[in-house]
C-alpha cells in the first residue's frame, strides 16, 4: 500500500476544507442579505424593524412627520405612560441645559413571567437629532443607548427614528428577559410612530 507524506495529506485536507468554508461563508452572507432586504421592505412600509440579541438591540421605524414632531414625542417624559405600552408611570425629575433626569416604571406580564422595574435615566439632548441616555439607578444592572432622528433625503416630512440600546437585566431569567425586551421594543416603536403621526395630524 502506498503511503502519502503527511504534508500532502495536510494540503489535501486544506483543499477540501476551503471550499466548505467558502460555501458556509457564502450561505451566511446570503442569509444576511435576505434578512436585510426583508428588513428594508418592512422599514419602507412603515413597520418597525428590530435586530440584535443578548441585550444589544437596534430598532428603527419610518415616521411620516418632521424631525421637530418626532423630537417632541421622544422628549415628552411626563407623558410616556399615556402612549407607550408597558409604561406604568414616567416623571421628569430634573432639567438643566440639555440634560434631563427622569424616572420610569415598566410592567411586563407574559404568561407566568411578571416583572415590574423602576429605572432612573439621565439623558443628554442634542436637538433635533439625538438623545443619549444611561442608567442612574434602578432595578436592572445597566442600560445605555440612544435615540436618533434622521430626516429622509428630499422629504422634510419623513424621518427614520433609530433606537440603540445595551441592557443587562442582571443574573435572573436573562434569556426570557431579552426575548420579551426585543418584542416590547417593536411595540414601543410602533406606539411612538402612532403618537407622532397623531400629533402631526392634530
Amino acid at each position: 500500500m502506498k503511503l502519502f507524506p503527511l504534508r500532502f495529506l495536510s494540503v489535501v485536507a486544506i483543499a477540501l476544507i476551503l471550499p466548505l468554508t467558502y460555501l458556509s461563508a457564502s450561505q451566511a452572507q446570503t442569509g444576511t442579505l435576505v434578512a436585510q432586504t426583508a428588513q428594508n421592505r418592512d422599514l419602507q412600509s412603515g413597520r418597525p424593524v428590530v435586530s440584535g440579541d443578548e441585550g444589544q438591540f437596534v430598532g428603527q421605524v419610518l415616521v411620516n412627520v418632521p424631525a421637530e414632531m418626532a423630537w417632541q414625542v421622544l422628549t415628552d417624559y411626563d407623558n410616556f405612560e399615556n402612549f407607550l405600552p408597558g409604561v406604568a408611570s414616567s416623571q421628569l425629575l430634573a432639567s438643566e441645559g440639555n440634560r434631563r433626569v427622569f424616572e420610569q416604571v415598566n410592567e411586563v406580564r407574559v404568561a407566568f413571567f411578571n416583572r415590574r422595574t423602576r429605572v432612573r435615566l439621565a439623558t443628554t439632548e442634542n436637538f433635533p437629532r439625538a438623545i443619549d441616555f444611561q442608567l442612574v439607578e434602578g432595578d436592572v444592572e445597566s442600560v445605555a443607548g440612544s435615540w436618533q432622528i434622521d430626516p429622509v433625503p428630499n422629504n422634510p416630512n419623513q424621518v427614520v427614528v433609530t433606537h440603540r440600546v445595551n441592557v443587562d437585566p442582571g443574573p435572573d431569567n436573562r434569556g426570557l428577559f431579552f426575548n420579551i425586551y426585543r418584542n416590547s421594543l417593536r411595540d414601543t416603536l410602533g406606539a411612538l410612530k402612532q403618537e407622532m403621526e397623531r400629533r402631526a395630524e392634530g
